[in-house]
């Protein structure tokens, strides 16, 4: 990969460059908080998930060893004259005391059990005959014989029914009051010999002690999640650093160090071939495709340049190949002339000639070429040439037209072709010949008595154009001018000057103007005739060029 054209930055410009970066904090920061987040997240929801799902292994495992407690206490009772006396009075023989010892001795070998007692059913209530002891319980909270509770309580709904039923299986029941707070009773019944329930003996286990066991566990399971996720986001981000941030860092820097010329991609800071590597590749093919644009950027300019400079030099030409010094001839009194010519584009294919044949008669040529551009000006010399060099005194017109016509149809690969209209004016009589090869009627304005102008329609329809086919014939006339007649051509730019609503210039506003300021000589009249033609397109881009020629025939020549 090759390098060219890279700048270095002075820190205080690297520092402006970042400005961007770290006004809404690097990609790497916002990374690297995401991915704290993100671990405290799932660490905490673990915590949670584990705290609860251990709590719940634990009440049960804590509910099924009690159970099989309760149940190995109570098979091991049996309801003899020593208990039946005992639950009775409270007065206890051998056998009593060996099952109270056997209570208190079961209570201390199970730690979590916070009450194990006995307590005789009756119908509508229970009475206590004996709480174990063990060494530390606080006696203050035991019941002792003959403390009666009713069933009214909803602990003991469970209990109540298992009585009614007369079941002999173990019962669970989950206790939340304000005394004692959560709790898990778990009951088994003792039966005498005809199968009734006498005696009851339960266990109580307060969940708070094994919550207290839960959260010591549970610290210090967190302490070790919370040591693996550092762990882990540690390796995270040093990965992350290592693959994504480094690499997208050196694009960011190569990019801005980039000066129009071919990067450089250090393949040490792409270390896998992912689409980070594609990219720094790719961004090189762009780098060196916008050199290769570049240069031909500035190919084209300098072409455009330099076609510019010669259009500009092909604009000059033509311009000076048409009549522009006016008056064109001040010593003649007999007429007043002037003729503008404004091409579309840097050249254009209309033109305009205005010549002396011989001393008396004088010749004017409107034309209009095919196209724009070099081209049309170029064919255009070529018409303008041939025009005036086959027109002489005595000449019919149509002749002139017809051998014209065959030479630039010779060689006219590019098939263009041109409208003209050609008139020669006897300055002696006032009369004027007259050929049009499709090109547009002129204006004839005539004085009338009372000193206004009248325009007066020529009869003959415009024939063939010029180079259009060879051997085409084509016919003069002719018409008379007076002293005070004025004759006004012009190219088809000017009726067909379009405006942005895409309406045209046309005839009826031409006919108007020309018509309205009659009493000016010609250079006032056309340059007015130009301002109303760009007052009516406005901003409207040119089209077409446009030329307009006005003659005044003053007075017979002497």
């Amino acid at each position: 990969m090759e390098t060219k054209a890279v700048k270095s930055v002075m820190p205080e410009e690297k520092k402006e460059m970042n400005l961007g970066r770290t006004k809404y904090g690097s990609l790497g920061r916002r990374l690297n908080v995401m991915l704290v987040i993100m671990m405290l997240l799932m660490t905490g929801v673990t915590l949670v998930v584990a705290y609860f799902a251990l709590r719940d292994t634990y009440i049960e495992f804590y509910s099924e060893s009690a159970q099989e407690a309760v149940n190995t206490i109570a098979q091991s009772i049996v309801w003899e004259d020593g208990i039946e006396h005992f639950a009775e009075t409270g007065e206890r023989d051998a056998y009593a005391d060996v099952t109270c010892e056997y209570l208190d001795m079961f209570k201390t070998n199970f730690p979590n059990i916070s009450f194990l007692y006995m307590f005789v059913p009756y119908e509508d209530h229970f009475i206590y005959v004996y709480d174990s002891v063990r060494e530390g319980d606080d006696v203050s909270t035991l019941s002792s014989y003959g403390d009666r509770f009713d069933y009214g309580e909803s602990e003991y709904e469970g209990l109540v029914v298992a009585l009614k039923e007369k079941r002999g299986s173990v019962g669970v029941n989950y206790n939340n009051n304000s005394t004692y707070g959560e709790s898990i009773s778990v009951w088994a019944p003792v039966f005498d010999e005809k199968g009734d329930v006498r005696l009851v003996v339960e266990a109580d286990y307060y969940l708070e002690d094994i919550y207290h066991d839960i959260n010591e566990f549970m610290f210090q399971i967190g302490v070790v999640l919370i040591l693996c996720a550092a762990v882990i986001i540690l390796v995270m981000l040093i990965f992350v650093r290592r693959s994504v941030l480094e690499p997208i860092d050196s694009l960011y820097n190569t990019v801005e160090l980039y000066d129009h010329g071919v990067i450089k991609i250090d393949e040490k800071d792409y270390p896998y071939n992912d689409e980070l590597r594609q990219l720094a590749d790719s961004l090189v093919m762009m780098a060196q495709r916008i050199e290769n644009y570049t240069e031909e950027v500035k190919r084209v300019v300098a072409e455009k340049e330099r076609i510019g400079a010669e259009l500009s030099v092909a604009t000059g030409i033509q311009a000076s190949m048409l009549p522009n010094k006016f008056p064109l001839f001040p010593d003649r009194e007999e007429i007043d002339l002037y003729a503008i010519m404004r091409p579309a584009k840097e050249v254009g294919g209309d033109f305009y000639d205005i010549f002396f044949v011989d001393e008396s008669h004088l010749a004017i040529v409107v034309a209009d070429v095919s196209g724009k551009g070099v081209p049309a000006a170029l064919f255009m010399v070529i018409g303008k040439t041939l025009i005036k060099d086959h027109t002489n005194v005595g000449d019919n017109l149509g002749e002139v037209f017809y051998e014209v016509n065959n030479m630039l149809c010779d060689n006219n690969a590019e098939q263009m072709f041109i409208t003209a209209y050609e008139a020669v004016i006897n300055l002696k009589t006032g009369r004027v010949d007259y050929v049009n090869a499709g090109h547009e009627h002129p204006f004839l304005l005539q004085r009338c008595e009372n000193g206004e102008y009248a325009y007066v329609e020529q009869k003959t329809n415009p024939q063939f154009v010029l180079a259009g086919m060879e051997g085409i014939p084509y016919t003069a006339a002719s018409f008379e001018m007076k002293p005070g007649d004025r004759l006004v051509q012009y190219s088809d730019g000017v009726p067909e000057a379009t405006n942005n609503a895409e309406e045209l210039y046309g005839m009826e506003r031409l006919n108007a103007f020309l018509n309205e300021k009659r009493d000016l000589t010609p250079k006032p009249l056309l340059e007015g005739l130009l301002e109303n033609i760009d007052a009516f397109v406005g901003d409207a881009p040119q089209f077409d060029d446009i030329t307009m020629l006005c003659l005044d025939f003053k007075k017979y020549m002497e």
